[in-house]
């Protein structure tokens, strides 16, 4: 976190968009992967080794998702409210982008088991009101009640997660991540992710403003955007301004090291084996022949299709 590199995002603008993609996911799964905590990357079926206590980083997951209807959203929101304005003529089955339900709102799976062994969603998506106090409870393990938040979703368990997903049916992120900050006593967080010029930068002004304690990266490898010239403009002139810009060797050299990376990544692989080894075990199972039952006259019975019709 504490260095800088000096190159610039020009460089890589000219690259395939797929590979451009394919590139910035293995940059966000490079971070993720550096950031778990040893004990993330042990046998699970040591119970020791499941403890996370409060010492161990937290991942949140971020998203943007809306009700059904786009309930809540007003019709003439700056960036959104075209999406309500074309689903009230067509409806949920044709107008859908981002809404609860439907493919396109969900984190992506790949990133979700990187930092889960079994990812798990708890609650129940409450809608734009933020649903009622108890699913609020339940859902976030606090109290809020804020307008602005749909809901949080946790792997496992308040005393033994992973991650949290919080969703956000606005610009700004939902004031859960506060509370979620504050309640695990956070003093550093790297940002990382797409798009840069909105979620990423509502993002880093959201704890600019309300939590300026807190000292801020960005992994300039993990950002994305649907414009190159508007992401060069951010890495140049915005982003220094908010949080330190670093490369995804330095983070990776100051979370775990490289010598701790490559052991992750061993430990990652054996661990890819061992469930391709079950699975075919499983599919062996499947497929094997069955004890053949023994018959006896009492219980064979033969039946024959004189094709007449009618009988047997």
């Amino acid at each position: 976190h504490r260095s800088s590199s000096n190159a610039t995002y020009k460089d890589t603008v000219n690259i395939d968009p797929k590979a451009r993609r394919q590139a910035f996911l293995h940059s966000v799964q490079s971070c993720l992967r550096a950031s778990l905590p040893k004990k993330s990357h042990r046998n699970h079926h040591d119970d020791k080794d499941d403890i996370i206590n409060d010492n161990d980083p937290l991942i949140l997951f971020l998203g943007l998702r809306f009700p059904p209807r786009y309930e809540g959203l007003h019709s003439e929101h700056c960036l959104y409210g075209s999406l309500r304005r074309l689903n009230e003529k067509v409806g949920d089955g044709t107008a859908h982008w981002f809404m609860e339900g439907y493919p396109g709102c969900e984190i992506l799976g790949s990133l979700r088991e990187l930092v889960d062994r079994a990812p798990v969603d708890s609650g129940v998506f409450s809608g734009g009101d933020g649903g009622s106090m108890d699913e609020r409870k339940a859902a976030n393990g606090t109290g809020s009640s804020n307008n602005d938040d749909i809901n949080s979703q946790h792997s496992r368990t308040n005393e033994n997660k992973t991650y949290v997903t919080l969703w956000r049916n606005n610009l700004s992120p939902p004031s859960t991540l506060q509370t979620h900050l504050k309640q695990h006593n956070i003093t550093d967080v790297t940002v990382i992710g797409a798009k840069a010029t909105q979620a990423v930068q509502s993002t880093l002004q959201y704890l600019a403003e309300h939590l300026p304690y807190i000292d801020v990266s960005v992994v300039r490898e993990a950002l994305a955007d649907d414009s190159d010239e508007r992401l060069g403009v951010m890495m140049k002139y915005f982003l220094p301004m908010y949080a330190r810009v670093a490369s995804l060797e330095e983070y990776v050299e100051v979370t775990c090291g490289l010598e701790g990376y490559s052991e992750r990544l061993e430990m990652e692989e054996k661990r890819k084996e061992q469930q391709q080894r079950l699975q075919q075990q499983d599919q062996q199972q499947l497929v094997a022949p069955q004890p053949k039952s023994k018959r006896t006259k009492k219980n064979v019975y033969y039946y024959a299709n004189c094709q007449r019709g009618g009988h047997f």
